[in-house]
């Protein structure tokens, strides 16, 4: 069980990462340079299935591991690996949103929802840490002066993850 956990928080952060990469493939990829090189060859188009097994294999693991967790796991468990897949999912729409003709900039939603799913990931990793019996149960996860849950307004929650 703890194994799913940790594949689904790995995962999850592989995802993320992968969104990014996605983004900036987006915009550096848009414009007349990109359209030209499409038309003279120089570049090959967007491959939609390339992509899809791009991101399948790991999408199929951590699927696999949420519903081991699913089957498995306490009903809290289940609440912070939902909210950890819903973030997953809305830093790849967030991610896809860019037109390809705006600045990427720092504070816009795809920052906003990848700072939701820091705070998924921490909480739940809170959790299993809680369950198994880890020690020490409450660790801060985040390095830095201003830890994620701070930052995430309405959150509720104090810097041993528990509301």
């Amino acid at each position: 069980m703890q194994r799913s956990y940790v594949v689904l928080l790995a995962l999850s952060l592989r995802l993320a990462q992968k969104a990014e990469v996605l983004r900036r493939q987006k915009y550096f990829r848009s414009g007349l340079r990109e359209a030209s090189n499409l038309l003279w060859g120089f570049q090959k188009p967007l491959d939609l299935m390339e992509l899809h097994d791009w991101l399948a294999a790991d999408m199929a693991a951590m699927e696999e591991a949420w519903a081991e967790i699913w089957v498995s796991g306490n009903p809290e468990g289940i609440r912070l690996s939902n909210e950890v897949l819903d973030g997953v999912s809305n830093v790849m729409e967030a991610a896809m949103q860019t037109n390809g003709k705006r600045d990427m900039q720092d504070e816009d939603e795809l920052m906003h929802v990848l700072r939701q799913l820091a705070e998924a990931r921490r909480l739940l990793a809170l959790h299993v840490r809680s369950v198994t019996k880890a020690s020490p149960r409450t660790v801060e996860l985040f390095a830095g002066p201003a830890p994620v849950a701070r930052q995430v307004a309405g959150q509720g929650v104090n810097q041993t993850g528990r509301p």
